[in-house]
């Protein structure tokens, strides 16, 4: 994905190639065995069998029942069902229907995963326009994908990761010099993933901000960026589009009225209660912070002003993003993303994480080797923690514990665990510690000593799990060890090498 710059030997570019290929390879090779099995997402339920009819050539239609059909069909104009999803939703799913078609059991992590895998690669590139030793650059690698809340989301089946493909993607086309091919990229990244959720049309924030900011300056070369971005995106919206009249006989329309309400009745007023309380809840709530989703991202607050001297440009287009997502997804409703782990929707925000692992490394370079080491142990234990929420069940162990004790002592206004959470439950779900989803997990995690059950299958899987961070660390350790020794040192300079 990377270019060369004028001064880049072909050598160097071949090593920087295969260097984003070993993050993408540790990537999928190592979570492919800590995903569970089956399909367990309502989301994917209804995403699959959509996918089963296009497959069949009947088109992106629901012909069967789904988990809540007040909640997820539409009546198109044809008279068939459809579903509020973009089509590229359901072409993610067509890797697992190939796992259940051929016989195998159907794994709702494995397109995700890929995904993922390809972000890691973009991710490197990143750190390879911005700076960043390629060791540094597998290190942000490691750290964003498996180091924050992207691990469980593959593991549970989220397609938000497609939106950290594109902010990856995003950033590597805005850093450095100027590339319009880069540019061209990193629009259809964008495109792919609107085509896949329509909430990543806030991604055209960050892009803007990039597409401004880059040099050369004037308004001839922000227009020439712009133009190779714009066409990037044309196939991507051209489906939606084309996807919205097949529906609805109108390009511009992608939802009809359901039961889910219209769009007075989801959102709330500007800087009303509600959407402060949202702002605040995405941020720093026990229940759906993006801090207590992704430790690193704290690191990232404290060391903020060396971080922002070093890469201006992304972290402005960053902190355009974050307030985007606030601003727009707190007038939701449920801008804590249903019941979900995590603040799924702004998910992208954890490749903030990278440039924190790239400046590390290169400060912990000139440091004891004592240092270093409990360094990378650190990071190899953010992982590890990260195993928690991938081989439970998060979800289901806030329904089997919290969600009843607290219906029992009537403490929620909700009644339906198959509609969003009500606002007026937002302080008791989210604000309160013990009734957040880590402590609903710990409680499930206790169980693991029993000898049969539940127990049994977390003791697997979190064993299983272990094959990542030993993985993860020691692609970082083979990577900064085989370029220092193919890449003559000048004298004096420290070694890269943790």
């Amino acid at each position: 994905m990377s270019m060369p710059g004028p001064t880049t030997s072909r050598s160097d570019r071949s090593r920087w190639l295969l260097v984003g290929a070993v993050a993408c390879l540790v990537v999928v090779g190592s979570a492919w065995f800590s995903l569970p099995p089956g399909v367990r997402n309502w989301d994917n339920v209804v995403k699959l069998q959509v996918a089963y009819n296009f497959v069949r050539g009947k088109g992106f239609v629901v012909t069967a029942h789904t988990p809540a059909d007040d909640h997820y069909l539409m009546r198109g104009r044809d008279g068939h069902a459809y579903t509020g999803y973009p089509p590229v939703a359901f072409v993610l799913q067509l890797p697992v229907l190939a796992l259940r078609l051929s016989g195998h059991e159907a794994v709702e992590g494995l397109a995700p995963l890929l995904v993922l895998g390809l972000a890691a690669w973009a991710l490197v590139a990143w750190g390879r326009r911005s700076g960043a030793s390629p060791p540094a650059a597998m290190a942000g690698a490691m750290l964003v994908c498996f180091g924050t809340a992207l691990w469980p989301s593959v593991a549970h089946g989220y397609d938000n990761l497609i939106e950290v493909l594109a902010i990856a993607i995003l950033l590597w086309a805005g850093s450095g010099e100027e590339r319009p091919r880069a540019w061209t990229w990193a629009g259809a990244a964008l495109g792919a993933a609107f085509a896949t959720r329509l909430g990543a049309g806030v991604l055209a924030v960050p892009a803007a901000v990039l597409v401004v900011g880059q040099g050369p300056g004037g308004l001839r070369a922000v227009a020439r960026r712009g133009l190779a971005c714009a066409i990037g995106c044309l196939p991507g919206v051209a489906v939606v589009a084309w996807y919205n009249w097949l529906r609805f006989g109108s390009p511009l329309v992608a939802y009809t009225v359901t039961s889910v309400g219209t769009a007075d009745q989801l959102l709330v007023g500007w800087f009303s209660r509600e959407h402060l309380q949202a702002m605040a809840g995405l941020t720093i709530s026990p229940g759906k912070g993006v801090l207590w989703y992704g430790p690193p991202l704290i690191g990232v607050v404290l060391c903020a002003r060396p971080l922002y001297r070093r890469h201006p440009q992304a972290f402005r287009a960053l902190g355009a993003y974050l307030l985007a997502c606030l601003l727009s997804f707190g007038r939701f409703k449920y801008w804590h993303g249903e019941w979900a782990w995590g603040p799924r929707y702004m998910a992208p925000l954890y490749v903030a994480a990278a440039p924190l692992a790239w400046w590390l490394w290169e400060e912990l370079r000139t440091r004891r080797a004592a240092v270093r080491a409990a360094a990378l142990a650190a990071g190899a234990l953010l992982v590890v923690a990260q195993a928690v929420p991938v081989t439970g069940y998060p979800v289901e162990a806030h329904f089997a514990t919290t969600l009843p004790r607290l219906a029992s002592e009537r403490r929620l206004a909700t009644t339906s665990a198959t509609s969003a959470p009500l606002p007026a439950d937002n302080d008791v779900l989210y604000f309160t510690m013990e009734n957040s989803m880590f402590v609903s997990l710990a409680q499930q995690f206790a169980q693991v000593t029993e000898p049969y059950g539940a127990g049994e299958v977390i003791r697997r899987g979190f064993a299983l799990a272990m094959l990542v961070p030993l993985l993860a660390l020691a692609s970082v350790l083979a990577v900064a060890r085989g370029w220092r020794r193919t890449e003559p040192s000048p004298a004096g300079e420290a070694a890269l090498s943790p």
